[in-house]
């Protein structure tokens, strides 16, 4: 029964559906079958009892909310909503009128007013059910004032026994809407305590590996070191991933709603995704002695399409644990597969360690538990692996693990992907190889004014600017600087800083804009804040395009082809 009663509450909530839409489906889906079922009990028995004509009516309204069940069902989640609102109304009118004034159903309205400012996020949507409520306690009044519809006749015990079972729905009704807002406010606070759990977590990760890079060189006697091209690449991908942690911790509302997970499509080459997250982690596997295989199978493509950003959390978490978990001088193996139809991506990441305890290895993916590093299931924040879950369920993937005490243990994660056939790998391996030396010339006979208070930014974006052929780069570190150097200067490109010491940047744009002289600069605005607000703001300011801070080189390189292709 308990089974049963969760699917209800649960009819129509898929892994992609974000935290706060599930808190609304789940209410409706309480409220329509807890009012359907007691419709199809008590219509028929009050039919009885009264002799009135209460059971027909009664079960049409049981069937309303069935369809509201059913269109939840269908993921027709606002027209469920809807439905439920509007039958709870309807049959709230029509029995209050009917069953005469000693019913306290404008208790009900009240309670269907709070449920609709529960279940609707929109503030128009919550007007028109607030406005549903109050028109259907209008027509209560008026017919209680004016006799328009004559309630029915009943005997005194009658009456007593229909205001109690009246007021009973109106109380659990009014329960679960009391108990959906407290259970609001508790996720929320478990939403921003996972958060934090998972974001501190992840940020160690990343921290690890730029640490175990670092100190591969603080020991060498010599005050010149050279520096391993793979070694810098491991603390810039460390860096960047720390970089997006913290980015996605700023919108404060995000957590509180519980939906800071997006679904982010792109194009990922398999071999370098491997290669980036296996370079990763590639010093603490030195350092442990512990050599990495990494197996592609020939009939998986060279290019496919997923979430890249949480594709890389997921394998990360687990080669990281795989390493972690396993003796010095051994083996992680990683092997990648298709499945028969072509849909799947199996991704299977095998270590030669301890294993993990059978009693416990059922609950590796629940919150509470997680493997240390002596490898024992121990009481816990399972952050790693539960986040991992959380990912793999979100991309209606499947993941699965494997242990034997003594002799290691295997993760498998089968992910639904879509194939890039439109690429080849030739292709794109040329693009690359070729990249800098085709954009070289971008900006020839061009000229740059950059905008920005970081001495180490400027300095870089002039580097960026170098590489793509422009020799006439103009710097400024304040708003005022930059405004004399754009009117004196003159020049073809501007990239700007939102947050400057003197004025904020998108005042700067304005004022450039009215310059007579200035009327068509390319204006691209720079910013580590990236919110559709801010990007909506700068092209009101006059920007023409938003770059997000920090950026590279590439990114700089398409935002000047976009801006081109713009002007053109």
């Amino acid at each position: 029964m308990r089974i049963f009663l969760k699917g209800i509450v649960e009819l129509g909530i898929t892994p992609d559906v974000p935290s706060d839409t599930r808190r609304g489906i789940r209410l409706v889906n309480s409220l329509s079958f807890i009012t359907g079922i007691s419709a199809v009990i008590l219509a028929p028995l009050l039919t009885a009892i009264t002799h009135q004509p209460i059971m027909w009516p009664g079960f049409l309204e049981a069937a309303a909310f069935m369809l509201s069940l059913y269109l939840n069902y269908k993921k027709h989640y606002f027209l469920s909503a809807l439905c439920m609102l509007i039958t709870q109304n309807l049959a709230a009118v029509y029995f209050g009128i009917l069953l005469g004034q000693g019913i306290s159903i404008k208790m009900l309205f009240i309670s269907l007013a709070i449920t609709a400012v529960f279940i609707f996020r929109d503030q128009r949507i919550r007007g028109m059910g607030l406005l549903v409520a109050f028109i259907s306690m209008t027509l209560i009044n008026l017919n209680d004032y004016f006799h328009i519809v004559t309630p029915w006749m009943f005997t005194n015990a009658q009456h007593e026994l229909i205001k109690w079972l009246a007021d009973g729905i109106i109380f659990i009704i009014t329960c679960i809407a009391v108990l959906f807002f407290v259970q609001q406010n508790q996720r929320a606070s478990e939403n921003k305590t996972s958060f934090l759990r998972e974001t501190n977590h992840e940020i160690n990760k990343s921290l690890e590996a730029m640490m175990t890079t670092v100190n591969k060189y603080m020991h060498q006697s010599s005050d010149t070191v050279t520096v391993n091209m793979n070694d810098l690449h491991t603390i810039g991908i460390a860096a960047r991933t720390m970089s997006d942690i913290v980015k996605a911790g700023l919108n404060l509302s995000k957590i509180e709603a519980g939906k800071y997970d997006n679904h982010e499509k792109e194009a990922i080459e398999t071999r370098i995704l491997l290669k980036e997250i296996i370079n990763t982690y590639a010093p603490l596997s030195l350092k442990k002695g512990i050599g990495i295989k990494v197996d592609v199978n020939e009939n998986v493509p060279e290019i496919f399409v997923s979430d890249k950003n949480k594709l890389i959390t997921i394998l990360s978490n687990i080669l990281l644990n795989a390493i972690k978990f396993s003796y010095n001088d051994s083996l992680v193996e990683v092997n990648v597969n298709m499945n028969i139809s072509g849909s799947f991506l199996i991704f299977q990441v095998v270590d030669f360690g301890k294993g993990i305890d059978r009693k416990r290895l059922s609950t590796i993916f629940d919150n509470g538990l997680y493997v240390s590093e002596k490898n024992e299931l121990i009481q816990g924040y399972g952050v790693g692996m539960v986040l991992t879950k959380r990912y793999v369920d979100f991309l209606d993937g499947k993941i699965s693990v494997e242990s034997q005490e003594g002799k290691g243990t295997s993760f498998t994660v089968e992910i639904p992907v879509v194939f890039h056939e439109s690429l080849s790998p030739d292709s794109v391996d040329l693009h690359k190889k070729s990249d800098i030396l085709q954009y070289s010339s971008l900006l020839a006979g061009k000229s740059v004014l950059l905008v920005d208070d970081d001495p180490m930014t400027l300095e870089y974006g002039c580097q960026c600017f170098e590489m793509l052929g422009c020799t006439d780069v103009v710097m400024a570190c304040n708003a005022e600087d930059g405004i004399q150097k754009a009117i004196h200067f003159l020049p073809d490109l501007i990239l700007i800083d939102v947050q400057l010491p003197d004025r904020n940047g998108l005042e700067v744009v304005r004022e450039i804009r009215h310059y007579e002289l200035l009327p068509d600069v390319l204006i691209i605005v720079a910013s580590s804040e990236n919110s559709n607000v801010l990007r909506e703001e700068a092209a009101a300011a006059g920007a023409l395009l938003f770059l997000q801070k920090p950026y590279t080189l590439s990114d700089l390189k398409c935002n000047i082809l976009k801006a081109f292709t713009i002007r053109i």
